[in-house]
């Protein structure tokens, strides 16, 4: 269990700052595979009619979510879309932030689907908190990121 709150703390905090990152980057228009998530249809939890398909990415879409692939047609509409989105940005990153989004979109892959909902609990509880109770949190994910694996596990406990 502590490996897994590790793990969901992790990738909580680095989902945390991924947004805070993406907020930073200036969005283009029109970008590569925008027109096959445009007019698309279904709602959250609709599986079965949920866009883009897999087959409607482009190749290069299809390489950057290859870890989510397995996992595709379990999406809805609106997970889906917040993947393109993220590899249309994709290219736009440092090699260092393409890094880190791979192994972060890894180990998301191999989170079970009760992990996940946690952690996307998890987010959108720190996407809630004033940015100055966020720089606190990071400060201690960096913290705990930097600290031997014995109290990474410690600090992985939720804070009360």
């Amino acid at each position: 269990m502590g490996k897994t709150a590790l793990t969901l703390a992790t990738f909580a905090a680095g989902a945390l700052l991924a947004l805070n990152a993406a907020a930073q980057t200036p969005q283009s228009t029109g970008t590569q595979g925008s027109q096959s998530i445009q007019g698309t249809q279904g709602t959250k939890g609709d599986t079965k009619s949920a866009r883009p398909l897999w087959s409607e990415l482009s190749p290069k879409q299809q390489a950057i979510l290859a870890p989510v692939a397995a996992e595709w047609e379990n999406l809805d509409t609106t997970r889906r879309k917040k993947w393109v989105t993220i590899a249309n940005r994709f290219p736009k990153m440092t090699p260092d932030e393409q890094q880190r989004l791979r192994s972060r979109m890894q180990d998301w892959a191999a989170l079970s689907p009760a992990e996940r909902r946690v952690a996307r609990e998890n987010y959108q509880q720190l996407k809630q908190l004033p940015r100055a109770q966020r720089g606190e949190v990071r400060q201690k994910w960096q913290a705990q990121q930097a600290a031997p694996s014995p109290s990474k596990t410690d600090a992985a406990a939720p804070a009360q």
